[in-house]
């Protein structure tokens, strides 16, 4: 059985959520309201407009994605980021080399998953964090310049550092997700967020945009949850329709309708480390 809970539920305001909110858009569901992120400057949405046709009864739902007025702070760079010319291990690759480059990506905090001697999608979305902490281009390949790093790996560093020793953050341009707890990182990986292609499927309209903004932890949904735009694993939803959660297919580009994908293997646990109310800032 799918375990739905949430902190409007907690806190009196009913399942305002709904569960029909799956894949980062609105569903036909009735329940189109939620109790907005205690924040000064809570992002806004506008409300799904529903157009209705003659006969047969249909729908097409439009959902934007809230924006603040004021732009979060933006997470500093001084260089671009370095490339590999020479690959040494890529997606495929097996044997020592991976064992010693799975234990030294767990040594450093990135989760490769099962230390097994196999390059699969999680030591690739390892390999992409460790990468852009490091200030090299995230392709998720490992060559001479991304072995050297782990000889001087350079610390995380807090996008949001004025915000509460629990929190998650969010690079959209980066595609990295930090999970604070009590100001140290425990979660750190590769993350994708929407496409930023318009869209329009099975009566569901959208700009699959990822908000960005302060926002917090509204709800969860254990297991995979089924939606109009496809299917999602261990959801923590953060804003009516927008949540972080598991996908088998986190590629290195912007891919969603607008929510964050994270690795499987991350899915399993991260929505267990997330209370309700914890922040969630999302940046480009």
């Amino acid at each position: 059985m799918r375990k739905f809970t949430s902190v409007a539920a907690t806190l009196g305001f009913g399942l305002a959520l709904g569960v029909g909110l799956a894949s980062c858009g609105p569903s036909n569901s009735t329940s189109t309201s939620s109790e907005a992120p205690t924040s000064s400057e809570a992002p806004t949405s506008s409300a799904p407009s529903t157009t209705t046709g003659t006969g047969a009864t249909t729908s097409t739902l439009t959902f934007i994605a809230p924006s603040t007025s004021k732009p979060a702070t933006p997470p500093t760079t001084t260089l671009p980021p370095v490339k590999e010319t020479e690959f040494l291990m890529q997606p495929g690759s097996d044997g020592m080399a991976v064992v010693g480059l799975q234990e030294k990506l767990k040594a450093n905090g990135y989760d490769p998953g099962e230390i097994d001697g196999k390059y699969g999608p999680a030591v690739q979305a390892a390999v992409r964090a460790f990468q852009r902490v490091n200030d090299l281009a995230g392709d998720g390949v490992v060559g001479p310049l991304t072995l050297a790093a782990f000889e001087h790996p350079k610390a995380i560093q807090p996008m949001r550092p004025e915000g509460p020793p629990n929190r998650v953050e969010i690079s959209v341009s980066r595609k990295l997700l930090v999970l604070y707890k009590d100001g140290a990182p425990v979660v750190v990986t590769h993350v994708s967020s929407g496409s930023e292609i318009a869209f329009c499927e099975n009566g569901v309209c959208g700009d699959a945009v990822t908000p960005i903004g302060d926002f917090t932890a509204l709800m969860k949904i254990d297991g995979w949850e089924e939606g109009p735009l496809g299917a999602m694993y261990n959801s923590v939803y953060f804003w009516p329709a927008y949540a972080i959660h598991g996908s088998p297919n986190v590629p290195d580009v912007g891919a969603s309708h607008g929510c964050v994908r994270i690795p499987m293997h991350i899915a399993e646990y991260f929505p267990s480390m997330i209370t309700y109310g914890e922040a969630i800032y999302i940046m480009k």
